[in-house]
């Protein structure tokens, strides 16, 4: 990314009949626009970097861009602010798989930043990212909009959000609380912070009016917990093996936490189907359809 380079965003597809994969192929299209050229120094950090940010899913992303959509609003407005949030979610996995956090080799079937170019260069790609994905925030558009929208990821990202979830998760540990509260806790936190906000970025990229805004928040917290706790049935072994007993299929019952997901997924369709959305809610809905498919899967 060039301070003060016009983007070259290319066509977004069409809210109203492309699939989710013209959407996601569409942000995968754009994202090195907002990347630092791979030829740049320091080049094994851009590498890391950019190693960090491969083959996700794209979630976070998605969310903000299919509420931009649902509020009528241009697709590169919000572009900015949906790669924002995917280069804080990318900085938190590098940290995360830390030695002195979850202590990951592998993830997306890979080895993890910090095996592949060393502890420090993670750490230091980590930080990167996070102040990179401001920088892309701040770089255009209309100001007001992009202060509210620094604002809120500000928040999401630290210790009243994922931050604070990751927090909590270390320390419950040392027990002391209720397990369900606490798992509650991490799950809209750690995981929903960054869903939700991401779903209020793509409102605010579209200028939404309050009551959009506010349906936008209910749908990306309960789609967010609802992500939490279906990862937490696909991770149920892995957890029991290492012992982190925070994981709602242990805590619930496999059953029990597939029923919790599901109810959160309808809270999550409810406010979609509460609003009187100027543009199609279609991607929204196709992001909540590929959830249940993982819950069916599960």
């Amino acid at each position: 990314m060039t301070a003060g380079r016009a983007l070259a965003l290319g066509t977004p597809p069409n809210p109203a009949t492309a699939s989710l994969e013209d959407l996601r192929a569409w942000f995968e299209s754009c994202l090195p626009e907002v990347m630092s050229p791979p030829e740049a120094e320091p080049r094994e950090l851009h590498d890391a970097m950019a190693y960090a940010c491969e083959a996700g899913k794209r979630v976070r992303p998605l969310l903000c861009l299919a509420a931009c959509a649902a509020c009528a609003g241009d697709l590169k407005d919000a572009f900015p602010a949906a790669a924002a949030v995917e280069f804080v979610h990318a900085y938190s996995l590098v940290h995360d798989d830390l030695p002195a956090m979850d202590d990951d080799v592998t993830r997306r079937g890979r080895p993890t930043v910090h095996v592949r170019f060393g502890e420090a260069l993670a750490i230091l790609a980590g930080d990167a990212l996070l102040t990179l994905a401001f920088g892309v925030l701040a770089g255009g558009g209309e100001a007001e909009a992009r202060l509210a929208m620094s604002r809120e990821l500000a928040m999401a990202a630290g210790s009243l959000g994922m931050v604070g979830g990751q927090s909590v998760d270390i320390a419950a540990a040392s027990g002391g609380r209720d397990p369900e509260s606490l798992a509650r806790y991490i799950a809209e936190h750690k995981t929903g912070a960054l869903m939700r906000t991401a779903c209020r970025l793509g409102g605010l990229a579209a200028a939404a009016p309050s009551g959009l805004l506010g349906l936008l928040t209910r749908f990306g917290a309960t789609f967010g917990f609802a992500y939490q706790v279906l990862d937490d049935i696909g991770d149920e072994a892995r957890d029991l093996q290492r012992g982190a007993a925070l994981n709602f299929a242990l805590l619930q019952g496999r059953e029990a936490a597939a029923e919790t997901a599901a109810s959160a997924i309808g809270a999550a369709a409810t406010a979609l189907a509460q609003g009187r959305w100027p543009g199609p809610t279609r991607w929204l809905e196709m992001i909540v359809v590929e959830l249940c498919r993982h819950n069916a899967a599960s």
